[in-house]
């Protein structure tokens, strides 16, 4: 065959075809738009390169000749002719083709679902013509798919080159793969000879997943991975990527996927008329579950060594078209008869490689150990083939594996192949190399050694191990911690003194019994120690306050799905004996809700009001919860365990510190247990309350030695216990399994970890009791026999909370049951949680992680969704685990509804970091409209109480835009955005939002109702914030609308609502001067939260009122009123509230002649305002350190303390006016005049522009008339100070009681001092 050169237009060629232009070319030829000179047609030209010598491409351009002749249809590339060139090069006329591939569309821009269904419809008629013609396509991929004119034109199918002539000639070899990897059907990538049209019915299923979701079924950055993928990984399925896809749609491409060829669609034609019927429109949302197992399959997931082989590595890309020259399958007989030796599963891929499979019911220890020694084997073989090994889980009855690891391990060959690229003759000897997990199992057997970033194994290390016999471990080794728990505990009761204690240590050695070796022991010794246990789980993990829950509902007996009013009657028993008469209702309440149980018939007003508003719920659940450990500690001594605390929650942490704060002269010990990794968690766990941490050491030798030799039956040499003892490493969990294990085997055969060591006994028990164990490990540590029969699909439930199995399927159940109580591995715990329920409990979480680890995807997914249905009617009260086992089974509008459960129970904990990352997995959950409003409603929320401003307001914002006005949600993002902005200084938004509340007042008519004590709330807080703020235009107009509609509306009046509206009205009586009115009705305020128990609202209430005692002088009643907040707000944790309290406390200490007292109480205040992010407040607190130290006499640091309040406060003119006075006053302290007039003059500006500025008026004239008079303007001075005297008498007179008139116009220094020179300067005219 001659070599053809470049053709150039105007070329004939042939004698027949006239060259227009070159259009492009590929591995096998050259394209040129050519005119055929015979009849004037347009035609693509293709003529072989010059370099396609090889007789393999001769064959294959023949063959693409003969397939087209023999084809004709509309969606297939028209055949013209073919034949030889002058030269001997072979060429091939084909129909000309205007218009780009699929590939380049799909790069270009995304195609609709419609428009993905029509194409690949008309792709599969034009198959479903050649497969009746005998033609297999062999290279369905969207390069082959040509869109004439674009998406919506004519599709026709090109590229036969390696296509297949049913009946033919058979010219390709055994075991060559001919297609493109990423788009292969399995059957293709194993090289089988006997092909049908079945395997291109896989690669349009590929073409088809590509269009509706963007990428491949089995994509993966290494072409060993996309190939490991394609014969062992499920596909991806397309109802959860696209849940808006119509089902069938779905189905026929999960079934076009299917790795037998026997369960995909017939033929072609068929899957044409499938696709075509899908509705697209009728169908907006897949169900989740449809069609699907109603129980837990029988497949399991067990660990699979990987080992690779790449003799002689080639690059290949994931869309080149492979040939027969292509191939390079090295399967030897040395290397078949090695790997049969370890009885493995060897599976050639087409880049060279060969992958071997070894799968066994050993553990993975054992199975690393195994691939190792194999490899070694192999690499005998083949000496310059680099060879890697993965570990992975598999169900290869299925044909699935982990292709993860096929992946890694593809990643490691391509970093040592790159990393020794250049050299041309390679190594003498390849590496074996691993990844850090094998090197983890295999550390004790192998060396290692790095080499460019790469573990490589080396010599195996050789160690005699003797074998053992023993079973079941007594409590040894911690006789010294025992006795520091009682030391504890004794020292608790003697003194009266709260205690704190935390037992920290890894899994498996032995938290768990030395707590309840202590707690049996206790209970003895001191007969009416009360206890109660809390136990975090990690299905519930975060779950505020779910320990807390779990404890009382284990002390009070309480069972899950008996009826309400059994579980009322149960607490209000429990009750009677931990609280005071007094107490019990209010305390009954609070913790009822805590738990899920209605305490009384009827609700009262103040849990009414904290079921609307999760922080006052969150403020009376701590109030009561510190209030019952208090009132039964002082009946009896408690002992509160928290174990696996780590799984526990902030609110939790925080809870009992406000606990053991109210409790500390009390017999109350606290006793947690967590892994190592709680520090991090909570970094300063009960700190203050002096807590004692004590992690547990390894187990010593000597009690190992006592442990062993009380087990085993027949006495052993030291040397053979020794041994035991060092395998086990300290770790009593890992000896008691060691021992167990010995039972069954020697001890050289035993894996090396504790993992490992649980999967290998897991496996040596039956099917059905392994079954039983994946299904009970979807539960978490504890589970129930409902549960089991749920999920095992045994019966259905009929509607009843718990499924009754048939007798046999009950007889199998209860035998799996027994035999893993006697293997130790499960054990029942009474009382159950529900009553007519057998709950059980993993003997350790090392067993629960180990069976979880078994299941396969599917039968995750649907174990999560089976377990949230039973729990849900089994009675399960804690929000998060429901949410949680609905997220991983895929039932996401569920999940999100539990989610936003969770949050409100966040917020009422006061953990908003928390609630933060719970919103954000529900918004991953896909939650859209008004759901999504409300979280975006309650993260703003969240981040408020974080003091990140920003964020608050820009999430509410959103929120605002997705629920409908005037809905509590919408209520709650306004809420945040009024105090974000106002703490930003962002008086714009708040006015903005004040135009917002009153475009509420004019609905359309077909609006709701407008919810007036939801109004009168927001709008009160926001006139508040412009009042404040100075914003007086925008405050005025809101106040008297709010008076307007409460008066219209109907009584009686929420409480809540009547509080805001006393509040508002306070602040409208101090707008008028009416100070002693404005004091009492923050009072009277208060005292209305308090009924309903917002006893946050109530602080903030007081602190007002507090403040307008400041204003008339009665400075002792504000110390009063301050130092009944302080407790409050500490126990609460409310950090801001705190530092602004503190704040306002060293003001009435100063006032009172109390400086030096006052000085470090505000500064510690300020600390507090900084970390609270509350700029305004820092402010004002700068102006109080600044007048005590001009008190004290720190004249410098008193005017530097007022320069950064006048700074801070440069957008707030009403507290402006009042740091430039103060730098005013201290500046003629200094004789510093000229500062003295610039601060003085510019408050007087700032004063004059305001018109109003409070009890503020009378130090900012005070001072600016003192300065005039060192100037020399005694005139001016007179002026000033006759307003202000002026202003000072109108406003006494509006103050009805005449002591109180007298104080604020004697007793406040600046007014006294004030009048005094204003009768110096220009006394009034005898009879005013």
């Amino acid at each position: 065959m001659g070599a053809h050169h470049w053709l150039e237009s105007g070329d004939l060629f042939a004698n027949r075809y006239r060259i227009e232009r070159t259009v492009g070319g590929g591995g096998m030829g050259t394209v040129y738009l050519a005119h055929d000179e015979r009849d004037g047609t347009v035609c693509a030209l293709k003529l072989m390169q010059e370099t396609d010598s090889d007789e393999q491409s001769r064959l294959r351009f023949e063959r693409e000749a003969e397939v087209l002749a023999k084809l004709s249809h509309p969606g297939i590339v028209r055949y013209f002719g073919h034949g030889y060139g002058p030269d001997g090069t072979p060429y091939l006329a084909m129909e000309w083709l205007d218009g780009e591939d699929l590939a380049q569309r799909l790069r270009r821009q995304s195609l609709s679902v419609s428009e993905s269904v029509s194409l690949v419809a008309a792709a599969l008629d034009a198959l479903a013509h050649a497969h009746r013609a005998g033609v297999i396509h062999r290279d369905i991929k969207p390069a082959n798919l040509f869109l004439m004119g674009g998406a919506k034109g004519a599709l026709k199918l090109i590229d036969f080159g390696v296509a297949r002539l049913a009946g033919g000639s058979g010219r390709t070899r055994t075991g060559a793969v001919l297609g493109t990897p990423a788009y292969m059907s399995p059957e293709q990538i194993r090289g089988l000879r006997e092909l049908d049209g079945r395997a291109d019915l896989f690669s349009i299923g590929s073409v088809l997943f590509e269009c509706l979701y963007g990428q491949t079924p089995f994509h993966s950055d290494q072409p060993m991975g996309v190939l490991g993928k394609i014969l062992f990984e499920p596909a991806p399925d397309l109802r959860q990527l696209r849940p808006d896809l119509p089902t069938a749609l779905c189905d026929l491409v999960q079934s076009l996927l299917a790795k037998d060829p026997a369960q995909r669609v017939g033929d072609a034609e068929l899957a044409a008329t499938r696709l075509r019927n899908c509705t697209l429109s009728a169908e907006s949302v897949f169900p989740l579950v449809t069609n699907t197992p109603q129980a837990l399959t029988h497949r399991e997931l067990r660990w699979l060594s990987l080992v690779v082989v790449r003799p002689q590595p080639q690059r290949m890309e994931l869309e080149q078209t492979l040939g027969p020259a292509d191939q390079n399958r090295t399967l030897t007989l040395p290397m078949v008869q090695v790997t049969e030796s370890f009885a493995a599963k060897l599976e050639p891929l087409p880049d060279g490689s060969t992958l071997v499979l070894l799968e066994g019911t050993e553990s993975a220890a054992e199975q690393a150990e195994t691939a190792a020694l194999c490899a070694r084997r192999l690499r005998e073989q083949h000496a310059t083939a680099p060879i890697a090994i993965c570990l992975g889980q598999s169900d290869l009855s299925h044909s699935r594996l982990d292709a993860v690891a096929l992946e890694h391990a593809a990643e490691m060959l391509a970093k040592w192949e790159a990393s020794h690229a250049s050299d041309p003759s390679g190594p003498q000897v390849a590496p074996i190399l691993v990844d850090e997990t094998v090197r983890r199992m295999l550390s004790s057997r192998f060396e290692f050694a790095e080499e460019d970033g790469l573990l490589l194994l080396k010599q195996e290390v050789h160690r005699f191990e003797p074998r053992v016999l023993g079973k079941v471990s007594p409590f040894a080794g911690r006789e010294t911690e025992l006795s520091q728990l009682h030391i504890a505990l004794s020292s608790c009761m003697d003194n009266s003194a709260v205690s704190a204690m935390l037992i920290t240590a890894d899994p498996g050695m032995g938290k768990s019994r030395l707590w309840h070796e202590f707690h049996h022991q206790a209970k003895l010794r001191v007969p009416d120690l009360e206890v109660w246990i809390g136990s975090g789980d990690p299905s519930s993990a975060g779950s505020p306050f779910a320990m807390v829950a779990q404890a009382i509902r284990r002390a009070a007996a309480i069972c899950d799905d008996v009826p309400m009013a059994v579980q009322r009657e149960q607490l209000r028993t429990w009750l009677r004996t931990q609280t005071t008469e007094q107490d019990r209702t209010r305390i009954g309440e609070c913790i009822g809700e805590l738990i899920g149980v209605d305490y009384s018939d009827s609700v009262s007003p103040s849990l009414l009001a904290a079921r609307d508003n999760p922080l006052v719920m969150g403020d009376q659940l701590r109030l009561a919860f510190c209030d019952l450990l208090t009132q039964a500690c002082a009946r009896h001594p408690l002992l509160f365990v928290l174990e696996d605390l780590h799984w526990g929650d902030y609110p939790t942490v925080q809870l009992f510190e406000a606990a053991m704060r109210s409790a500390q002269d009390l017999p109350l010990m606290v006793l947690a247990l967590a892994r190592p990794h709680i520090h991090d968690q909570f970094p300063k766990l009960w700190e203050s309350r002096g807590l004692v941490r004590m992690p547990l050491r390894l187990l010593p030798k000597r009690a190992s030695e006592k442990i062993v030799r009380s087990l085993l039956p027949t006495k052993l040499p030291s040397e053979q216990i020794a041994e035991l003892i060092d395998r086990a490493a300290g770790n009593p969990f890992f000896l008691e399994e060691l021992v167990r294990a010995t039972s069954e085997g020697p001890l050289s055969e035993l894996p090396e970890s504790v993992l490992s060591m649980v999967q290998s006994r897991l496996l040596r028990l039956d099917a059905l009791s392994r079954r039983v164990l994946r299904a009970a490990s979807i539960f978490g540590r504890v589970f129930f026999r409902g549960g089991l029969v749920r999920l095992l699909g045994f019966t259905e439930t009929h509607g009843h909370s718990h499924s009754q199995p048939h007798r046999a399927e009950e007889e199998s159940l209860a035998r799996a049951l027994r035999v893993l109580q006697d293997r130790e591995l499960i054990s029942q715990r009474r009382p159950s949680r529900f009553q007519r329920e057998e709950e059980y409990l993993f003997g350790h979480a090392l067993i629960q992680e180990s069976a979880y680890s078994m299941l396969t995807s599917e039968d995750r997914v649907l174990g999560h969704r089976l377990a949230a249905e039973y729990l849900l009617t089994a009675g399960e009260n804690d929000a998060l685990v429901l949410a949680e086992h609905f997220a991983s089974g895929g039932a996401k509008e569920q999940a999100v509804q539990f989610y936003r459960q969770v949050v409100s129970e966040d917020l009422a904990g006061n953990d908003f970091q928390a609630a933060l990352r719970h919103i954000e997995r529900a918004v991953q959950l896909d939650a859209q409209g008004p759901a999504l409003g409300a979280l975006l409603a309650m993260q703003a929320e969240a981040h408020l109480w974080l003091a990140a401003y920003q964020p608050a307001i820009e999430r509410a914002e959103e929120a605002m835009q997705l629920v409908p006005p005037g809905s509590p949600d919408w209520y709650r993002a306004v809420d945040a955005i009024s105090i974000s902005a106002a703490r930003l200084l962002r008086h714009d938004r708040l006015l903005a939002l004040s135009k917002q509340l009153f475009a509420l007042l004019a609905p359309p008519d077909d609006a709701p109702s407008l919810a007036i004590p939801l109004f009168v709330t927001s709008s009160v807080r926001l006139s508040m914030q412009l009042f404040i703020a100075g914003q007086y235009d925008g405050a005025i107009p809101l106040l008297h609308k709010i008076e307007e509609i409460v008066a219209q509306a109907p009584a009686p009046h929420p409480p809540t609502m009547m509080a805001q509206v006393l509040a508002m009205r306070a602040n409208r009586a101090a707008v008028e001067w009416r100070l002693d009115i404005s004091r009492d009705l923050y009072e009277q305020s208060a005292e209305l939260l308090d009924q309903v128990g917002d006893v946050r609202g109530a602080c903030s209430q007081r602190l007002d009122a507090a403040l307008f005692c400041s204003d008339i002088a009665d400075f002792s009643r504000m110390e009063h009123l301050l130092r009944k907040i302080v407790p409050v707000v500490e126990s609460l944790g409310l950090l801001r509230l705190l530092g602004v309290v503190r704040s306002a406390l060293s003001t009435a200490m100063w006032r009172q002649g109390r400086a030096e007292e006052a000085l470090p109480l505000c500064q510690a205040a300020l600390q507090e305002l900084i970390l609270a992010g509350d700029s305004r407040q820092q402010g004002v607190c700068r102006i109080n350190i600044a007048r005590i130290q001009l008190t004290r006499g720190e004249l410098d640091l008193a005017q530097q303390a007022a320069t950064e309040a006048a700074e801070s406060l440069s957008v707030i003119p009403r507290f402006r006016l009042r740091a430039l006075s103060l730098q005013a006053q201290i500046a003629l302290a200094q004789g510093n005049i000229a500062l003295a007039e610039a601060a003085s003059t510019e408050s007087m500006a700032v004063l004059t522009k305001l018109g109003r500025a409070g009890t503020d008026e009378a130090l900012v004239r005070l001072n600016y008339a003192k300065t005039q008079l060192l100037l020399g303007r005694t005139e001016v001075a007179a002026e000033v100070l006759a307003q202000g005297r002026q202003r000072l008498q109108d406003r006494a007179r509006i103050i009805s009681s005449p002591v109180i008139r007298d104080d604020f116009l004697y007793k406040l220094s600046e007014n006294a001092e004030l009048l005094a020179l204003a009768a110096q300067l220009c006394p009034e005219p005898s009879g005013s």
